[in-house]
């Protein structure tokens, strides 16, 4: 039979720093349905953000805390407002054993200051059943409530080299890719700190045309004075579904593709996507914006914080070996070397978003799966940068880009796709589709801006 561990709780004491006080403060056992231990309080007079910490005592004996912190979750990090919070703890990872009892058990509570950054909104979860929008804090994955997260982004590694970014405040949702409702039923979105970041060196565009190009790359440097947030994975087949009703065209046969619905929505052209994206405005009732990203806004997305021409790691070396490790191509999805990773696919096609390492930013499938309608119209020469900096770069005019060969308005893709060979997944290739055609290795990322009240 197994033991359980009981706390018979006391009223708890507490303490406050500063102007925030704590008090009201009640202690429940959820026992006989679990042990975790439930404690609400009170706190008043908060002027700036607060952290809360714990401390456990029978009685006036000091329980060990060599676990507590760990074992706790709730509302204990960023606390910015006077009101009634709650938090549990586990008493069995606090305490190490399921067979105690602590017949006088009550918690000391104190407030100090939060980190500066500590309220920041990281991501922003959009229910695409009921369009309501959740913003998610850093304080919130500290206080446990979204699941597992890094913090270094060497914690990742590409043929066994730790990461690198030149991006310091790391925090990568890793929970994002264990829960399929953030793939089906709700769009996550990551903030992107492009104001902040000053000059960089965008790689594109270079020529245009149907096919990659910009593999010299025509670089010029290129600042983006806004942030935005951008979508963790390409839009997936079944968020895709929510919106609109259908699914795209390629890869949706249930029998043999089981997981077609955490697949980036494919076989779609630019007007899809771009209908998508006003689709996602409305259903959030305003609160946020979608579009599909400038090339710029996309570029600097996927570089997640390497500033220079080797994405994901600056010490990884090019090749076959690295790009396997980062994103799906026709050489990786059909290799016999990654039956593991690969395990029932045998043809080439889109892969489930979130099998690979992210990138620094936390967005996952940045290169290859499905190629990346940006909101850049395409032409057939060369673009043309301005003299010195480029802010906020959008491109060819519509009109230059009706003034193709082939008189069709076509638009930027990026990022590569499941059909291309390697060499056509790196940060600088570039191609370009009609506005009205639909292949089926196009899909979308949807960026966003917050509207203010």
């Amino acid at each position: 039979m197994k033991k359980e561990l009981l706390l018979a709780a006391s009223v708890a004491m507490f303490s406050a720093l500063n102007a925030a006080t704590i008090d009201k403060v009640v202690i429940r056992q959820q026992w006989p349905w679990s042990t975790d231990v439930k404690v609400e309080y009170c706190i008043a007079g908060v002027s700036d953000p607060v952290d809360i910490t714990v401390e456990a005592y029978d009685g006036d004996k000091p329980l060990d805390s060599a676990k507590l912190a760990s074992s706790m979750k709730g509302d204990l990090f960023g606390i910015a407002k006077d009101n009634f919070y709650s938090f549990t703890i586990d008493p069995v990872k606090a305490f190490g054993k399921s067979d105690i009892a602590v017949m006088n058990f009550n918690v000391r509570l104190s407030a100090t200051p939060s980190a500066a950054n500590m309220t920041d909104v990281l991501y922003k979860i959009v229910d695409l059943n009921s369009g309501a929008v959740t913003d998610v804090r850093r304080a919130d994955f500290y206080g446990g409530k979204y699941g597992s997260f890094e913090t270094s982004y060497s914690a990742f590694s590409i043929n066994e080299v730790p990461c690198e970014t030149d991006f310091n405040d790391v925090l990568i949702w890793t929970e994002v890719t264990n829960n399929p409702i953030y793939k089906t039923d709700f769009l996550v979105l990551r903030h992107i700190p492009a104001a902040s970041w000053g000059e960089w060196i965008m790689d594109a565009p270079g020529v245009n045309g149907s096919s990659q190009s910009g593999m010299g790359g025509n670089m010029h440097p290129v600042k983006l004075t806004d942030d935005y947030y951008a979508g963790v994975f390409p839009i997936t087949q079944s968020q895709y579904m929510k919106l609109t009703g259908t699914y795209g065209k390629a890869f949706i046969d249930d029998a043999t593709y089981p997981d077609h619905e955490f697949k980036p929505v494919s076989g779609l052209d630019w007007s899809l996507g771009n209908a998508f994206v006003d689709s996602l405005s409305e259903k959030t009732a305003g609160k946020l914006s979608f579009m599909l990203p400038t090339e710029a806004q996309w570029e600097f997305a996927a570089r997640g914080g390497v500033t220079n021409n080797v994405l994901y790691s600056k010490s990884a070396a090019w090749g076959s070996g690295t790009l396997r490790s980062i994103g799906w191509s026709s050489e990786n999805i059909l290799s016999s070397q990654d039956t593991t990773v690969n395990a029932g696919y045998d043809s080439a096609q889109t892969v489930a978003v979130g099998r690979l390492p992210p990138n620094g930013f936390g967005l996952y499938d940045m290169l290859g799966n499905v190629l990346e309608f940006c909101s850049d119209y395409s032409s057939d020469s060369t673009y043309s940068w301005p003299e010195g900096v480029a802010v906020n770069p959008t491109g060819v005019t519509e009109a230059e880009a009706a003034k193709t060969s082939q008189n069709i308005v076509k638009h930027i893709l990026r990022g590569g796709d499941f059909s291309s060979g390697r060499t056509y997944i790196t940060l600088r290739s570039r191609f370009s589709a009609g506005k009205y055609t639909r292949n089926l290795e196009n899909g979308f990322r949807v960026i966003c801006t917050v509207n203010q009240d």
